[in-house]
């Protein structure tokens, strides 16, 4: 009796042990606006190539996924301060619009 108690304890831990793994693994970057961020190798191929067509790797800050009228678009910001948009099938969506409140003299 011992012996099928110590099997099923084993087996009991063995199976939490890799749901732990699994939701380690799925645990997602988020940047203060809860929207997830990425690595240039974390994001589909064809948004890597547009954004390396548009911005060289080393000037890349961060990439966050956004949601612009329903549908997901990588926002790619730049160390100059400005970011590009880049739609989830890789086409280039253009420069985004300075939607920052410190234009109205904010500083926060």
């Amino acid at each position: 009796m011992k012996k099928k108690s110590l099997v099923i304890g084993l087996s009991a831990f063995a199976i939490l042990a890799a749901g732990g793994a699994f939701a380690i693994s799925q645990v997602v970057r988020s940047n203060d606006e809860n929207e997830p961020v990425f690595t240039l190798d974390e994001v589909p191929a064809a948004v890597r190539a547009t954004i390396l067509a548009h911005v060289a790797e080393a000037d890349i800050v961060v990439i966050e996924l956004d949601t612009e009228s329903g549908s997901p678009v990588y926002d790619v910001e730049k160390t100059d301060g400005s970011e590009i948009m880049v739609a989830a099938d890789g086409a280039y969506l253009g420069v985004e619009a300075d939607d920052d409140d410190d234009a109205e003299g904010d500083d926060d």
